[in-house]
């Protein structure tokens, strides 16, 4: 357990960086260039960050949807996650993404973001 607290630990910066980066890109539900521009950073942080086959599928609705498969024992865990918001394009202006103490703050990092990058560094730990 303690290798992977210093290995988190260790890239803290880049976990917070990626959290930023991510919540950044505004996603509203009824923007699918914008779902399609945080679908593509996540794809990008997949394929620099864990040894799995990532898969970028387009909806024909509008926006995407990542697909991520990693190893191939005959046990599997699903992780299913969105990054699509209720929040409007505009929202980062109105609550910035912002670190205060050890809590960080912005639309939707609470709610999914973050997690979706926890799951992608977690992803990098079972390698």
């Amino acid at each position: 357990m303690k290798k992977y607290i210093r290995y988190l630990n260790d890239r803290y910066q880049d976990i917070l960086s990626a959290i930023f980066n991510l919540v950044k890109i505004e996603s509203p539900s009824y923007d699918s260039k914008q779902c399609l521009e945080a679908a593509l950073y996540i794809v990008s942080l997949v394929k620099n960050n864990c040894n799995a086959n990532v898969e970028l599928i387009h909806n024909e609705n509008g926006g995407a949807h990542v697909f991520v498969e990693l190893g191939d024992g005959e046990e599997n865990i699903l992780l299913v996650g969105h990054f699509d918001t209720v929040h409007p394009n505009g929202s980062i202006k109105l609550n910035p993404c912002r670190q205060e103490g050890n809590r960080i703050y912005g639309p939707l990092i609470y709610d999914i973001k973050a997690g979706i990058i926890q799951a992608i560094f977690a992803l990098r730990i079972c390698e």
